[in-house]
C-alpha cells in the first residue's frame, strides 16, 4: 500500500488487542508485530499486559536480577584469588601470611604408574584426584576458604592461597587447576602461579590435551558440588 493510505482495519484491531492483552488473532504479521512490541522498553504500568502477551506467545521472560546479586558478582570479580603451588621444601616464611597453606599430600596414589612421568596438568592426574576418597573432605574445606575469601573483599587482596605437595609437580598442580575451575564457576577471578613446576613437554600436558583436561575439570566440578551440597 502507499504510505499515505490508512492501515487496514484488521491491523488496527490486532494492535489494540496486543496493547490491551486481549485475544490475539494468529496471523504471521501479528507475530512479527508482537515481537517488535516486545523488544521495545515498556513502562511499569504495562508490565502485566506484557507478561500476559508473553504467556500467549510462549515467550520466555528473563528472571529479574536484584541489585544485591549484581553487587555480589561485582565484588567477586573485583578481588582476584591468587593460587600458588610449591614443593614442600620450597615453602617460605612469607607463606605464613597466606590465606591458607593446603597440604595436597593427602591425595596419595601409589597406582599412578606411568602418570608420574607427566605433571599435574595431565587429564588423567586431574581425574584421579577428583575421584580420590579424600576429595569430598578437601572440597568442603576449600569451599569454606573460598567463601571466606569472597566475603573478606579488599582485606584479602594480595594474599595468596598456597597448595603444596612433595615435588610441587603433580598433586598441587592438579589441585590448583581444579580450584581455579571451581572459582571460575563461582564467578571469581583467579590466577595460578607454579613456583617449582618442571613442566612435562608432551602434547597431553600442554595445549594438545586441553579438551580432555576441560572434561576432567568438569568432572571435578560435579564432584565438588556433590560434596558441598550434600
Amino acid at each position: 500500500r502507499q504510505p499515505d493510505c490508512p492501515p487496514p482495519p484488521w491491523l488496527a484491531e490486532e494492535q489494540e488487542a496486543l496493547c490491551e492483552g486481549g485475544p490475539v488473532p494468529w496471523r504471521t504479521s501479528v507475530k512479527k508485530l508482537a515481537l517488535r512490541l516486545w523488544s521495545r522498553p515498556a513502562p511499569a504500568a504495562s508490565a502485566k499486559p506484557r507478561v500476559a502477551l508473553a504467556s500467549r506467545l510462549r515467550l520466555k521472560l528473563r528472571p529479574p536480577t536484584t541489585a544485591g546479586a549484581i553487587a555480589q558478582a561485582a565484588q567477586r570479580r573485583l578481588v582476584v584469588l591468587r593460587l600458588e603451588t610449591s614443593a614442600y621444601s620450597k615453602l617460605v616464611e612469607a607463606d605464613e601470611a597466606a590465606i591458607a597453606c593446603v597440604d595436597m599430600r593427602q591425595f596419595r596414589d601409589p597406582a599412578a604408574g606411568e602418570l608420574r612421568k607427566h605433571d599435574g596438568r595431565h587429564p588423567g592426574i586431574i581425574g584421579r584426584l577428583a575421584n580420590h576418597p579424600s576429595f569430598p573432605d578437601w572440597a568442603r574445606h576449600m569451599n569454606g576458604i573460598l567463601d571466606k575469601f569472597a566475603s573478606a573483599g579488599e582485606a584479602s587482596r594480595g594474599q595468596p592461597l598456597v597448595l603444596y605437595c612433595n615435588a610441587g609437580r603433580h598433586r598441587c598442580v592438579a589441585g590448583a587447576l581444579i580450584l581455579r575451575h571451581i572459582a571460575t564457576m563461582k564467578q571469581m577471578s583467579c590466577t595460578v602461579k607454579h613456583r617449582t613446576l618442571r613442566p612435562c613437554r608432551c602434547s597431553t600436558c600442554s595445549d594438545g590435551g586441553l579438551p580432555a583436561r576441560v572434561e576432567a575439570l568438569d568432572v571435578a566440578w560435579s564432584r565438588f558440588r556433590e560434596a558441598t551440597e550434600a
